[in-house]
């Protein structure tokens, strides 16, 4: 009876890869081939195609292409699919009609998609907000909410939850706020996350009332890269919302005004100047941006930007709110190249020396080999400084080749350097060649080995006779050829094969290795009386090989 299933059973992949799913049978001949998608004949097109009857190939995997795939072969006789399920009979005739007990199906990962979301929204104190969003995608996402980039405080006052929908095609989150107070207010976000990616939604939500500024955290940030400050406003109506520095206000851009948002004057904004200088405003620093209230961007942070910084927010009748946060700017580690001598060899010595040129203190400096902090016993680390750490090997060996990382690290970052020692090491034997017996016709196979760095190369030769001394070179043949691992192979072995073989291994690090062995053929014989056991001899080992 005819077989039939489909490799592979079950496949995941991305959205926009390509597929492709082969259907396989058993017991022909075969006259037709039919492919249906979800129990139906499958539509091809342009993308969507076969490639002969029983290979299907998809282009660009779509969402609407997920679905159950099933072949289905038949002849005059039987017809299959899948695994066997049941018997039926058509028209008379008895057939096996075989069905897919679990069908394979095609699952593409799809990236989140937000729908249903919240809006700005203005809320008087004591009343209750309802958050929901909406989220898709392959997997199913998760689902998780922010108030001004900070997880939900915890309070009896707030709820949040999330379900899937009984069909399992999307989850919902909801947060709820019962008695709304002024701090309740603020930048709600829903993020949305699964294996290919992630989606976030932000709007905001004010209670009527005078300005609050939530708690600041101190900031410490990396020397050229962006410093991000945030003054987390709530209150209504707000307005202005600005940031000062120690000493003076800092020169912040005036944001553009937003196209969309609540009806109130978050969109009203102080441009903040230094005092003047010769009775002329300071020009604004280029490198300072502020697109929205209260969130000040300076690119590329310089020391000069360090210190104390305070938000300052101030209401439709003069109340005023302000938070106080320190910033630290700090120097990231920077490593000075290193290497290792290029032709090293073993017995030598050898140093590496890893300096920072830049970096704050304090700035603690380690070091692995191969990813890991175990050395060795046979290596030195010497701190010469703060900034300065020797790594010593008074007498290199091979085991010592690999990479060797030093890392520095401080309060603002981590910094790696990486370099690899390569250790010349002479010729050795990891399988020396024994000495053979074997009768004509058989095969025959010489094990030679031999490792070091680099790699060395062996070469084998032949002389012809017992007593000969001359050894001539081997050319690999069907007959006698050299293995890549080294070893000699002889098929069919021929009377004129005996003799001495010679294996040489060399790598251009100090003199080549070499072993001598004997190859000893003898004639098959045809008389059962002299107790001569052909199993024996063949292959067996004889004296030990000489070496050089």
């Amino acid at each position: 009876p005819l077989r039939a299933e489909i490799m592979p059973k079950r496949l995941t992949v991305r959205s926009g890869e390509d597929v492709t799913v082969n259907c396989t049978y058993h017991g022909g001949p075969v006259h037709s081939v039919h492919w249906l998608k979800d129990q139906r004949p499958l539509l091809t097109d342009h993308r969507v195609r076969q490639l002969g009857r029983l290979v299907l190939h998809v282009s660009s995997f779509r969402r609407g292409d997920t679905g159950m795939y099933q072949c289905f072969v038949a002849n005059d006789a039987d017809s299959a699919q899948g695994h066997p399920c049941s018997r039926s009979k058509k028209n008379k005739a008895v057939m096996m009609m075989m069905m897919i007990c679990t069908p394979p199906s095609l699952v593409a990962e799809v990236p989140p998609a937000l729908g249903d979301v919240f809006t700005d929204q203005v809320h008087l104190p004591g009343q209750s907000v309802s958050l929901r969003c909406l989220a898709t995608g392959s997997p199913l996402p998760q689902l998780s909410w922010l108030l001004d980039g900070l997880p939900l405080p915890e309070s009896r006052d707030i709820q949040q939850g999330d379900f899937v929908q009984p069909d399992g095609s999307l989850v919902v989150s909801f947060v709820n706020v019962s008695n709304l107070r002024v701090q309740d207010g603020g930048e709600y976000a829903c993020l949305a996350s699964n294996d290919v990616g992630s989606v976030r939604h932000e709007a905001r939500v004010d209670v009527m009332g005078p300005p609050f500024i939530r708690p600041l955290r101190n900031l410490t940030v990396v020397a050229g890269s962006p410093l991000n400050l945030t003054c987390p406003v709530a209150g209504y109506p707000i307005d202005t919302v600005h940031v000062e520095r120690a000493g003076g206000t800092a020169p912040l851009r005036k944001p553009e005004a937003r196209s969309t948002g609540p009806p109130f004057p978050l969109s009203v904004y102080r441009k903040a100047l230094r005092k003047p200088q010769n009775g002329k405003p300071l020009p604004q620093e280029p490198r300072q941006t502020q697109l929205k209230p209260g969130k000040l961007t300076i690119h590329e942070a310089r020391k000069e930007d360090q210190g104390p910084y305070r938000c300052i927010a101030v209401g439709r009748h003069g109340e005023m709110a302000t938070r106080d946060l320190h910033v630290i700017v700090v120097a990231a580690p920077v490593i000075s190249p290193f290497s290792f001598p290029e032709r090293l060899q073993e017995g030598m010595r050898s140093t590496a020396t890893c300096a920072l040129l830049d970096g704050d203190p304090p700035v603690s400096v380690s070091w692995l080999k191969d990813g890991r902090a175990d050395l060795g016993p046979d290596v030195q680390v010497v701190p010469i400084s703060d900034f300065v750490s020797n790594l010593i090997i008074d007498k290199v060996a091979r085991h010592h080749s690999g990479n060797y990382t030093c890392t520095a690290t401080n309060a603002a970052a981590s910094a790696n350097h990486t370099a690899r020692m390569v250790v010349r090491a002479l010729p050795r034997w990891t399988i020396r060649p024994t000495d053979l017996a074997t009768v004509v016709g058989s095969s025959v196979t010489f094990d030679c080995q031999a490792e070091g760095e680099p790699q060395p190369v062996v070469r084998w030769k032949h002389a012809v006779g017992e007593e000969s001394r001359e050894f001539h070179s081997i050319v690999s043949s069907p007959h006698i050829h050299v293995l890549e691992n080294g070893s000699l192979s002889i098929v069919s072995v021929l009377s004129e094969d005996r003799g001495k073989y010679l294996c040489e291994a060399s790598n251009g690090v100090g003199a080549a290795i070499s072993a001598t062995v004997v190859l000893t053929v003898n004639t098959r014989t045809t008389s059962g009386r002299s107790g001569f056991n052909h199993s024996q001899l063949l292959h067996r080992p004889l004296e030990s090989p000489s070496e050089h």
